[in-house]
């Protein structure tokens, strides 16, 4: 069985076998950092706190390189009342200057407001999750949960890596054969993606495989801790 499964390219040494399991929600809570930039300092936030999560909170965002938001995984942005300090007329202005910065950010755009321009924006899809913020935990929770496991599961960040790949190339591949192509591509001795291996995939450009190798680092790195 391991002389079928190392010629699959599934075989990996003593110790990195880990890169390919799941951890736990507990687990997970222990490094992920979210960080929530609203105009009103929220009760959810320390509501957040409670349920095990490293959270802070800013009014603001100075700079693209404030030191906050580089050490966070997860953002959690109001559409309304922040940007202003940076010159963006709101919060659908200021996540396009995040992304940019800081492509691997898991962004969750927010409003408690049911106004059509709120989420009718060119900008709405560069967020990872948009919710309607209506006072409860749990509409916070669930794609916190959901982005902080993308992160750190290879489950999920196959199925992120496969929904981008599909959407940007326009191309359509199985889901388990995008998986067994990652798998092999993966060098864990420099805990990278080998470019050759992934534009094997019909579709693949360089630059999805940038955006795919860039996501492993951070998925490789969380898996280290």
């Amino acid at each position: 069985m391991n002389i079928f499964i190392k010629l699959l390219g599934f075989f990996t040494p003593q110790g990195n076998q880990n890169l390919f399991k799941d951890r736990s929600i507990d687990d997970v809570k222990k490094f992920i950092k979210i960080l929530f930039i609203d105009d009103k300092e929220l009760e959810i936030v320390m509501s957040i706190k409670t349920e095990g999560w490293h959270t802070q909170y800013i009014p603001d965002l100075d700079s693209y390189d404030n030191q906050e938001l580089r050490d966070s995984h997860i953002i959690c942005l109001d559409i309304n009342g922040v940007g202003n300090i940076l010159g963006c007329k709101n919060g659908l202005k200021l996540i396009k200057g995040i992304k940019e910065k800081h492509p691997n950010k898991k962004i969750i755009l927010y409003s408690s407001e049911r106004k059509k321009h709120d989420f009718f924006d060119e900008n709405r899809d560069l967020a990872d999750r948009v919710i309607f913020k209506d006072g409860s935990v749990y509409s916070f929770l669930k794609p916190i949960e959901e982005l902080a496991m993308a992160l750190s599961s290879w489950e999920s960040f196959v199925q992120d890596m496969h929904v981008k790949f599909c959407i940007m190339s326009g191309q359509s591949i199985n889901i388990n054969e995008f998986d067994k192509i990652l798998r092999k591509s993966v060098n864990h001795k420099t805990h990278s993606i080998d470019h050759s291996r992934l534009l094997t995939i019909i579709g693949m450009t360089a630059d999805i495989a940038t955006i795919i190798s860039t996501s492993f680092s951070v998925f490789s790195n969380f898996r280290a801790n």
